[in-house]
């Protein structure tokens, strides 16, 4: 086939009808249905988040007994880890 003047040459496909067959568009228009009603569906509000507590302004603390016990179990398990 010669080429037209201005126009590029036609393919297989350009002379094939357009798209699907017309047999899939009910399945579509489901589709596009149910997909506007979940788009028009109103959006909820958010609530306002409440505000980030301030930062501590010290350094917590251990009770002494705690730390007391952690030292003594901290020590026992490298105690361990020598002997092991």
């Amino acid at each position: 086939m010669l080429p037209r003047h201005g126009h590029p040459p036609l393919t297989r496909s350009a002379r094939r009808g357009r798209g699907r067959p017309r047999q899939n568009r009910p399945d579509l228009m489901e589709e596009e249905s149910a997909a506007s009603t979940i788009r028009a569906a109103p959006a909820v509000e958010q609530p306002e988040s409440l505000p980030h507590p301030p930062p501590p302004t010290s350094t917590p603390a251990m009770p002494p007994e705690m730390v007391q016990a952690l030292v003594a179990f901290l020590t026992a398990m490298a105690g361990q880890a020598q002997a092991g």
